[in-house]
């Protein structure tokens, strides 16, 4: 027995507001690292449970992230054009969040 035609309505919908979301992390340091590979994403938060300051790179455009906040990031379309370094050149691990 196939749906009606109010339950394939109400998937619908569900379908539409419900995201997709993943973690991942990166190691960086001095240099700036992309946050993965070749991932779409729509929304990315990033999370700088670290002690040193991080840099967000998006679109050419550095970001300043202290350290224990979190940040998002909306409208993009891959993990590839995000990236992040420390500050000081320490190593740190990076974590995120990101919802296709």
């Amino acid at each position: 027995m196939g749906l009606t035609n109010l339950e394939q309505l109400v998937q619908s919908i569900f379908k539409s507001f419900t995201t997709r979301a993943f973690n991942g992390s990166v190691t960086t340091g001095a240099s700036y690292v992309a946050l993965n590979g070749d991932a779409p994403a729509r929304l990315v938060y990033i999370s700088n449970t670290t002690t040193e300051v991080l840099y967000v790179r998006l679109d050419g455009k550095d970001i300043y992230l202290p350290s224990n906040a979190i940040f998002p990031i909306n409208n993009i379309s891959n993990l590839n054009t995000v990236f992040v370094k420390t500050a000081t050149g320490a190593v740190a691990t990076i974590t995120f969040r990101y919802e296709l």
